[in-house]
This record gives structure tokens, C-alpha cells and sequence, in this order.
């Protein structure tokens, strides 16, 4: 197999892997296990992105960012889950700051959905 048909292979089943974890993501973007799947295909597909050649970046380099900005509003969002999960186990009594966490989770969540909403739409990059 040529090393490009190789990655061209991998590239599309990356692509088409995000597409279905997305789906599940949307459908239930409250589930840890479709967060954690989402994060993991999207970080794998930025590996692929880098790879590619300057000019393919360039060109695509919109589309990348939405991708991008729907990682980093999922990153908050689980960063959020962390830290709520680290007060409550120190400071059960620190109702005040867990609501006030909820409350900016809730609100980042919703930017992440947006964001994937956005995403599901693109058409991804062709490297053939």
C-alpha cells in the first residue's frame, strides 16, 4: 500500500469515527463516555491535520478552527466536572460554590453543543 493511500485510509476512517462520536456526543453530550470519545477523535484527527502539508492547512485552516473551538469548550466544560468533583470531596458544606460551578458549566455546555452543531456541518477535509 502507497504510504499515501495509507493515510488517506486513516484520514477518512478518522474523520468518519469523529462523525459518529459526534452524533452520540449530541444526542447525550451529558455522558462522560461520549465526552471522553469525542475529545479522543477529535485530538486524533488534529494529529492527522498536522500532517498534512502547509498548503492543505492553509486552505483549511477555518475549518480546523471550529474544530478547535469545540475541543477547548468541551475541555472546560470536563475541566468544570473536575473541579466540582474536587470541592465537593474537600468541602462538603460548599454548597455557595458548587452552584455557582453548575451554573457556569451549564452555560459552557451549551457553547459546546453549538460548537458541535457547527462542526456536524462541515464538510471535512479531502486529502486525495
Amino acid at each position: 500500500m502507497k504510504q499515501s493511500s495509507f493515510y488517506e485510509e486513516r484520514f477518512s476512517r478518522g474523520s468518519e469515527k469523529l462523525r459518529e462520536k459526534l452524533a452520540a456526543y449530541l444526542d447525550d453530550p451529558e455522558g462522560e463516555k461520549n465526552v471522553h470519545d469525542v475529545r479522543t477523535a477529535i485530538r486524533r484527527l488534529e494529529v492527522m491535520f498536522s500532517l498534512l502539508p502547509k498548503k492543505m492547512r492553509k486552505q483549511n485552516r477555518k475549518k480546523i478552527k471550529e474544530y478547535r473551538e469545540f475541543f477547548k469548550a468541551n475541555s472546560l466544560v470536563r475541566d468544570l466536572d473536575v473541579i466540582r468533583g474536587r470541592v465537593a470531596a474537600l468541602s462538603p458544606d460548599a454548597s455557595l460554590l458548587d452552584f455557582q460551578l453548575q451554573r457556569k458549566r451549564e452555560a459552557e455546555l451549551k457553547h459546546a453543543i453549538q460548537a458541535g452543531r457547527n462542526i456536524r456541518n462541515i464538510r471535512l477535509i479531502r486529502v486525495y
